[in-house]
């Protein structure tokens, strides 16, 4: 990724001063606006590499997961619902979620509801059309949805949009759109992760560092956002949703009004303290990481055989992000046949039964982010007595920390 890199100016308020806050080997830089406080990555990869890392992006969950009615990630969609419902002023009527994934927010809405979606990805919108009926699915980019001009304006009484904004390059395109697209009065409905909350996770350090998420959103900062656009902030609060850190995710309910409406935007989080903030996550995330790495080449210096158990986003984030040596790990195993026999960081991936049965390892460590309790829970019933089993966030990453500065910001 180092050849292909671009240094890019504040995308909120063009300034062009920041303050690095942490590099990835790749040379990716995560920075803070000197002039509005904003968090983004000031060197990322190009838009054409970002555009080929999306193309062949492919979530890890199996089918036999997804069907799952009481998987996490469909409860973690009814969770966001039913916590957004009581401020809402009316049942919508007509709602689209720009970004849908499977469909299941759109799902746990109630069944008369007309429900549309834009998710570019094929195998997503197709599981969102074909297994949960959702018709107004459209397999396409929120660009490509504008341009073609699939619906009237003024069309919808709500828009959701759930962790995109933090992916788009021009997040005032969220904006533009939700005015273009809602009705007066209408809902914009959003989250993303929070500056003072975002979790500490292999996912949002492998976004990072991958150049998917280009954005950290602090809530003063979102918030003026949408006031430039004519919106006025309803409420915003901690999500209860996102496993196993609760509350990293921020909801923010905003409502259209006209575009004359005075809106005064919050003043921007001070760039100073911005930059503690997030210099304090990555030094936080630093030292797990070296836990991380430090307590698997003790396992392997003392002669154990170790397994990493998914072979999806978070495991390529492990080796990519964390830092962890690939050479110390004797295979990946995962329930998907799709991802069986491919290899991962030059790993191979198998079955369960084909590791166990190969006598490949005797210890196991889950690497997902959503699922580890279920599968720390499950797995034990399928292990032979002699294999130990790990859970990266239970055992070695540790609960959730303080989100408060704990380090002095950047120099």
């Amino acid at each position: 990724m180092s050849d292909d890199l671009v240094t890019t100016a504040c995308p909120l308020c063009g300034g062009p001063d920041r303050t690095p806050v942490w590099q990835h080997p790749g040379g990716v830089i995560n920075a803070v606006c000197d002039t509005c406080g904003h968090v983004f990555l000031a060197r990322r990869a190009s838009q054409a590499a970002i555009d080929a890392i999306y193309a062949s992006y492919q979530q890890a969950y199996p089918r036999d997961f997804l069907i799952d009615p009481d998987n996490p990630v469909r409860r973690s969609a009814r969770e966001r619902w039913h916590q957004a419902r009581p401020h809402l002023p009316d049942v919508p009527r007509r709602v689209l979620e720009i970004g849908c994934g499977y469909g299941f927010f759109l799902d746990a809405l109630p069944c008369d509801t007309l429900r549309c979606g834009i998710e570019p990805s094929v195998t997503q919108s197709d599981f969102a059309r074909q297994d949960l009926g959702l018709d107004g699915v459209r397999c396409q980019t929120l660009k490509a949805a504008l341009a073609e001009g699939v619906w009237s304006k003024g069309f919808f009484d709500l828009i959701g949009s759930f962790h995109v904004i933090e992916h788009l390059p021009h997040p005032a395109l969220l904006f533009e759109a939700a005015q273009d697209m809602l009705t007066q009065n209408g809902i914009l409905f959003l989250a993303c992760p929070e500056l003072r909350s975002v979790g500490h996770n292999v996912i949002e350090l492998e976004y990072l560092a991958s150049s998917l998420h280009l954005q950290t959103f602090s809530a003063e900062r979102i918030i003026s956002l949408a006031a430039t656009h004519g919106f006025r902030t309803l409420t915003h609060y901690e999500e209860r949703n996102q496993t196993p850190f609760p509350g990293s995710s921020h909801a923010f309910l905003f409502q259209r009004k006209p575009t004359t409406l005075d809106t005064t935007p919050q003043a921007p989080l001070d760039p100073g303290v911005a930059a503690a903030i997030a210099g304090a996550w990555h030094a936080e995330m630093a030292a797990r990481c070296d836990r991380l790495q430090k307590d698997v080449a003790a396992l392997h210096t003392a002669g154990h055989r170790i397994a990493v158990f998914g072979a999806g986003v978070h495991t390529q984030g492990l080796f990519h992000a964390a830092g962890l040596d690939p050479a110390l790990i004797e295979g990946i195993i995962d329930d998907s046949v799709d991802k069986q026999g491919q290899l991962l960081s030059g790993i191979p991936i198998r079955s369960l039964d084909a590791t166990l049965a190969a006598d490949a390892c005797d210890v196991i460590l889950v690497s997902t982010l959503a699922s580890e309790n279920r599968l720390l829970q499950n797995l034990p019933r399928r292990l032979p007595s002699h294999v130990r089993l790990i859970g990266l966030y239970r055992d070695i990453f540790g609960p959730p920390f303080a989100t408060e500065p704990t380090v002095n910001a950047p120099q």
